[in-house]
């Protein structure tokens, strides 16, 4: 058995000091790239929706966006779960509720909500539905593990 002395116990400390200041370092950069990309999505967002009449800003869960080159209809969160909505109003009824979620965390809720899906199917469907938003700068990610955690990068109703 190996002999531990205090300075060791201290060594061991100021190293894993080191190594947690330099996760907080890596943390912060991640938040400050999430909140610019968040400023530049709210920036497109408020330029987009200037054109709208008033009538279909009061109504603002049904309002749409013309779809122009580069630009993408916003995500529109609906006001209930019904089980004839897009997927991607699905991902973003549940985003809406928990905040984020890894793609599991998403399905399970999905399955909660309505439990005559098929997991399989709908983890295959759930992974390109989730890549198509995330490219199109509608949901944000973060790397968590080997998964990414999606949240929504908007603030629709």
């Amino acid at each position: 058995m190996t002999h531990v002395t205090e300075k060791d116990v201290l060594g061991f400390l100021e190293n894993k000091i080191t190594h947690h200041v330099r996760e907080i370092h890596r943390i912060k950069e991640i938040i400050s790239a999430i909140n610019d990309n968040y400023l530049e999505s709210m920036e497109a967002t408020s330029s987009m929706l200037e054109g709208l009449s008033s009538e279909l800003l009061a109504i603002g869960h049904q309002r749409q966006v013309a779809k122009t080159p580069g630009r993408y209809k916003p995500l529109v969160i609906p006001e209930s779960y019904r089980p004839q909505l897009s997927l991607s109003l699905k991902i973003a009824f549940v985003l809406s509720k928990i905040n984020a979620g890894v793609k599991d965390e998403i399905a399970s809720h999905l399955m909660l909500l309505q439990p005559e899906l098929q997991l399989e199917p709908l983890i295959k469907h759930l992974s390109t539905v989730l890549s198509d938003l995330k490219s199109k700068n509608l949901l944000a990610t973060i790397k968590d593990g080997r998964r990414y955690r999606y949240s929504l990068v908007q603030n629709s109703h």
